[in-house]
């Protein structure tokens, strides 16, 4: 009878609670716990990314990659692929070579989407603290603290000139 008193009571509070935790992007305050008939379902919501965002890191982290350099290569890596991809179609006879390259080039372009969402001024806090979880999966922790990009493309990839 009086769920609409105690949801305006902790609007504003639960709110600001889970913005200061990086659930809540402070772009949804105008639109979490605002509707008081939607009231359980937007804390249902909010625990569900409480869940999914448990050990994920802070949005902060994403300050340890450079944006430029990711662009750069990501780039470099989907020109490769390309190639790759080339090669397995007119070297039907090394196929499984060219497969296993394409394999490792699509490994290094998934972390680097993953860097490349957690970037993304435009997405909303929670996913972009979610591909920072899954960028530090991917990477290991590691590499990923140490702020250590992938090679766009392995080294091994790479012919010599005089070849």
């Amino acid at each position: 009878m009086f769920e609409w008193l105690l949801a305006a009571i902790l609007s504003k509070p639960l709110s600001d609670s889970l913005v200061e935790a990086q659930i809540l992007d402070r772009r949804e305050q105008n639109y979490f716990f605002k509707n008081y008939s939607q009231f359980y379902h937007d804390l249902e919501t909010c625990f569900n990314r409480l869940l999914n965002l448990h050990n994920a890191p802070p949005l902060e982290d994403h300050q340890r990659f450079d944006k430029e350099i990711i662009n750069d290569l990501v780039h470099f890596n989907n020109l490769a692929m390309r190639y790759v991809e080339r090669q397995t179609e007119l070297k039907i006879h090394q196929a499984e070579h060219w497969c296993n390259r394409l394999t490792t080039l699509k490994q290094t372009k998934a972390i680097l989407s993953e860097l490349y969402d957690a970037k993304c001024d435009y997405y909303y806090l929670p996913v972009r603290r979610s591909a920072l979880k899954k960028a530090r999966d991917l990477m290991g922790p590691g590499p990923y603290y140490a702020g250590q990009l992938p090679a766009a493309v392995p080294t091994e990839f790479l012919r010599r000139v005089d070849d």
